[in-house]
């Protein structure tokens, strides 16, 4: 091939677009921007991959009696039972025995800003569970450090990992614990013996 028919080659696959202008060009880099606005708020163990922290304050913590479901892949999760249950749906939890657990829960946040609420298992009187005290004591170091918890199967309870390097200072979210707590249980109330944890329960 000829340096002129190169040439003329090169020219006819020329791009129709100035690719520098366009990467400088401003004109949608407004609308370009997001706002993350989180609708759902996991309730449950942290991530085994993420660093959280978890808020110091006490006004971001509460003991509930709470259902959880680990089981069935649709209804897996966390439940309240109503607070004002009617008698038969009262009846049905009471002869579940062991299926309403008290249960801590704190307010916590990953890296991103992403908020979840841990919910922790409280020990069972005077007998002291290992993965419940270590799961305690990893979120009681996380108000104050950035930690990870990793199960450690042969030993039988969580390894408390926490960061070395130099990380920033975790963003609370603005509304209330309430607020938040609206959020996570929207939909996992339990108020009537129609709803599809009790029928899972009693085998429907």
């Amino acid at each position: 091939m000829s340096k002129d028919t190169e040439t003329t080659s090169l020219n006819a696959s020329k791009s129709s677009f100035d690719w520098n202008s366009l990467a400088q060009d401003t004109t949608y880099q407004d609308i370009a921007k997001v706002q993350k606005n989180q609708t759902r708020i996991p309730i449950g163990k942290p991530s085994k991959e993420k660093f959280c922290r978890v808020h110091p304050g006490v006004e971001c913590e509460l003991d509930l009696p709470l259902i959880e479901i680990k089981e069935s892949n649709d209804l897996r999760g966390i439940y309240l039972p109503s607070q004002n249950p009617k008698e038969e749906l009262l009846k049905i939890i009471r002869s579940q025995p062991g299926v309403v657990r008290m249960k801590k829960l704190k307010l916590g946040v990953y890296p991103d800003g992403s908020i979840f609420i841990w919910a922790l298992n409280l020990n069972n009187g005077k007998v002291t569970n290992s993965w419940n005290q270590t799961a305690l004591d990893g979120a009681s170091i996380a108000r104050e450090q950035w930690v990870k918890l990793s199960p450690s199967m042969e030993n039988g309870y969580y390894e408390i990992l926490t960061a070395i390097t130099p990380m920033k200072d975790p963003v609370w979210p603005k509304e209330t614990f309430s607020q938040i707590l609206d959020k996570a249980f929207d939909g996992k109330v339990i108020e009537s013996v129609e709803h599809p944890v009790i029928s899972y329960l009693l085998g429907r």
